[in-house]
């Protein structure tokens, strides 16, 4: 099992002003299971996942 508990992200946009990513996010990922990480462009998913890969 894999948890992610209050995972925030955030970066400096081209103004140099700081923009949440990612914002509190709880996750549980169950081994054996498959998951889907959907969502609209510029929403948070690479950044999850890269969070999620270390």
């Amino acid at each position: 099992m894999l948890r992610l508990e209050q995972v925030s992200m955030s970066v400096n946009d081209s103004n140099g002003d700081n923009k949440d990513i990612l914002h509190g996010i709880d996750l549980d990922f169950t081994a054996g299971k498959l998951y889907a990480i959907t969502g609209p462009n510029g929403g948070g998913k690479t950044s999850l996942a890269k969070v999620i890969m270390g």
